[in-house]
C-alpha cells in the first residue's frame, strides 16, 4: 500500500453495458407494443442528445460558455455520454427484437402443438435428468429442418430437446440426428424456439466434428481413472470438479455442496478459467507480456473444448480472463470497462443470456472482484489483517455478497455458510483442478503418470467433501428466505449493510444504483425462474 488514493473507476461504458443488459432483457420480457416504445423512446433521446453533443464540439456565438460551471454547461457535458448510452441500448435491443421475431417466426415454432420429423444439431452432449419413469436426457440442439408431411423445411431454429436415454444418451455435441417428436411451446424467455418431446430413438444420427470425439474420449479417460484409482465419493467429484461432469454425484452430496455454497466447484465457474489462466500465465512468465496473453488465450480455448462450450462455460471463460486480467495488471480502472465491454459482447453473441440467472451470478461476482474486493482487502489491512487473509476473506465476501440475491431467489434460502466454506474450500481447488487436468491430457500418452496425478489430487478431493458436509451441518447454513417483499428487503438491507460499511464513497455510489436495480429486477428474476428450479 502506497498510501495515495486509488484511481477513480470509469463508469461510463459500464452504464452503456447495464441499460443495454436492461433493454435486451426487456425485450424478451415485454409485450411487444412496449418493447417497440421503449426502443422509439432511447432512439430519440441518443439522437438528441448526439445533436447537442456535435454542436457543443463547435461553440457558436450562443453557446461559447456552455463548457462553464452552470446547469446548463453541466448538461450539455453530459450529452456525449448520454448519446452513447442510449443508442447503445436502442441498437442492441434492436438486434435482439429482430432475432426474437425470426425464432418465433421460424417453421419447428410454427407447429407447436403438432408432432413432426425434425432434423437437429446437438449444441450440448447429452445431459441425464432425473424422475419417475424411464431414464430421459435434456439436449439443448438447432433444429436445421423440418419435416410435415411430404414437405422438408430448412430453417435453424434453438430447441431444447427431452428424449428418452435409449437413443439420445450418449449423444455428444456436434451430431447431427433426425427423429420424431411432439413440438410443445417453450417455457422461458430465453429466444427458444420450442422444446421438443422425442418419440422413440433417433431414426438417423452422424458423428460430429472430430475435435469433440477426440474431447469425449478424454472425458470419458478421466472418469474411468478416477473410479479405478480414488474411493467413490472422491472419484465421483473429480469429473465435476475439472469437467463441470456432475453425474456420478450422488443427490445428497449435490444438496450439501448447493448449501454450504460450493456448487460452483462443481459447475466450471469464473473461477476455475481463472484458476487455468493464472497458471498458464505463470508458466508462460518467459514469453513477455504478448507471449502471456497468447498461451492464456489458447489454453482458454483449449479448456472450453474439453469442458464443452456451454452457455455457462463461455461465460466463465470470459469472466475468468476479465479476472484474470484484473488481478495481473492491477488496473482496476481498466477492469472495469473491460467487464462491461465482455457483457456487451455476450449480449451481442447471445441476447438470450440477458434473463439467465447463470449470467447474472457471472456478472455479478466479477464486478465484485474487480469493484469491491480491492477496499474490503485494503479496510481489512488497516483494520490488521495480513495481507493474503484480507485479500482471500475480500475476495470470498464479495463474490458472495454479489451473487446473494439470484440463489436466495433461486434456492429459496441464503448460503450463510457460503463465506467460511469458500476460504476453507478454495485453496484445495487449485491442486485439484489442475492435478485433474493434467491427468486428463496426459492419461492416453503416459497412463502412469496419469494416476500419479490423480491419486495425488486424492486429499484435495477428500478436503473439499469434508467441507461440504462440515458447512452444510453449520447452524444456520439452509436459512429460508421469507416470500415475497419481506424477503428482498431483508437481502437488499442485509447486502447495503455489508457493502456500504466496507466501502470507498465512488462504490458506495455504485452500490445504491446496483441495489435499486436488484429492487426492480427481483420479481423479474421470480418470474422467469420457478423457485427451486436451481435454473
Amino acid at each position: 500500500m502506497t498510501g495515495e488514493p486509488p484511481a477513480p473507476l470509469d463508469v461510463r461504458l459500464a452504464l452503456a453495458a447495464m441499460a443495454a443488459w436492461a433493454t435486451v432483457a426487456a425485450v424478451l420480457l415485454a409485450p411487444p407494443g412496449l418493447v417497440w416504445a421503449l426502443l422509439a423512446g432511447q432512439g430519440l433521446l441518443g439522437g438528441g442528445a448526439a445533436v447537442i453533443a456535435l454542436r457543443t464540439r463547435r461553440p457558436g456565438p450562443g453557446n461559447r460558455t456552455a463548457a462553464g460551471p452552470t446547469a446548463d454547461g453541466r448538461l450539455r457535458a453530459l450529452a456525449p455520454t448520454v448519446a452513447a448510452v442510449a443508442l447503445l441500448a436502442c441498437g442492441l435491443g434492436s438486434a435482439a427484437a429482430i432475432r426474437a421475431h425470426h425464432v418465433h417466426s421460424s417453421p419447428i415454432a410454427g407447429l407447436i402443438g403438432q408432432q413432426a420429423t425434425v432434423e437437429l444439431t446437438a449444441t450440448a452432449d447429452a445431459v441425464p435428468i432425473g424422475g419417475a419413469g424411464p431414464d430421459r436426457v435434456l439436449i439443448t440442439a438447432t433444429v436445421t429442418a423440418v419435416r410435415s408431411g411430404p414437405d422438408r423445411i430448412s430453417s435453424p431454429a434453438p430447441v431444447t430437446v427431452f428424449a428418452p436415454a435409449d437413443g439420445w444418451g450418449e449423444v455428444l455435441i456436434g451430431e447431427r440426428l433426425r427423429g420424431r417428436a411432439a413440438v410443445q411451446a417453450p417455457d422461458r424467455a430465453d429466444l427458444t424456439a420450442a422444446v421438443l418431446q422425442m418419440r422413440g430413438p433417433p431414426s438417423h444420427r452422424e458423428p460430429g466434428p472430430a475435435v469433440w470425439r477426440i474431447s469425449g474420449g478424454l472425458r470419458d479417460g478421466l472418469s474411468a481413472r478416477a473410479e479405478r484409482v480414488l474411493a467413490p465419493a472422491e472419484a465421483a467429484l473429480l469429473p465435476g470438479l475439472v469437467l463441470g461432469d456432475t453425474s456420478g454425484m450422488d443427490e445428497g452430496a449435490k444438496e450439501r455442496f448447493a448449501i454450504a455454497g460450493l456448487t460452483h466447484l462443481t459447475a466450471v465457474s469464473g473461477t476455475h478459467f481463472a484458476l487455468v489462466c493464472a497458471a498458464a500465465a505463470a508458466l508462460a512468465r518467459s514469453l513477455g507480456p504478448k507471449g502471456r496473453a497468447a498461451v492464456t488465450v489458447v489454453v482458454t480455448v483449449g479448456f472450453v473444448i474439453v469442458v464443452r462450450p456451454a452457455p455457462s462455460v463461455l461465460r466463465a471463460a470470459l469472466m475468468g480472463l476479465v479476472a484474470v486480467y484484473a488481478l495481473v495488471s492491477g488496473r482496476r480502472r481498466q477492469a472495469l470497462p473491460a467487464l462491461a465491454a465482455a457483457v456487451l459482447g455476450l449480449l451481442i453473441v447471445r441476447p438470450a443470456w440477458a434473463t439467465a440467472p447463470g449470467f447474472v451470478m457471472s456478472v455479478a461476482a466479477t464486478a465484485a472482484l474487480v469493484v469491491i474486493a480491492p477496499t474490503w482487502a485494503d479496510r481489512l489491512q488497516r483494520w490488521g489483517a495480513p495481507r493474503t487473509v484480507a485479500e482471500a476473506v475480500a475476495v470470498a465476501a464479495a463474490a458472495q455478497v454479489a451473487v446473494v440475491p439470484v440463489l436466495a431467489t433461486i434456492s429459496g434460502y441464503l448460503g450463510a455458510a457460503a463465506v467460511p466454506a469458500n476460504l476453507v474450500a478454495i485453496p484445495a481447488l487449485a491442486p485439484a483442478l489442475l492435478l485433474g487436468l493434467g491427468a486428463l491430457l496426459l492419461g492416453p500418452w503416459w497412463p502412469a503418470a496419469a494416476d500419479l496425478m490423480v491419486r495425488t489430487a486424492g486429499p484435495a478431493l477428500w478436503w473439499l467433501s469434508a467441507v461440504a458436509r462440515w458447512a452444510s451441518g453449520l447452524p444456520g447454513a439452509d436459512l429460508a428466505v421469507p416470500v415475497g417483499g419481506a424477503g428482498v428487503l431483508l437481502v437488499l438491507a442485509g447486502i447495503a449493510a455489508a457493502v456500504l460499511w466496507m466501502s470507498s464513497a465512488t462504490v458506495r455510489g455504485m452500490t445504491v444504483a446496483v441495489l435499486i436495480g436488484c429492487a426492480a429486477v427481483w420479481p423479474v428474476l421470480q418470474w422467469v425462474v420457478p423457485r427451486g428450479s436451481g435454473g
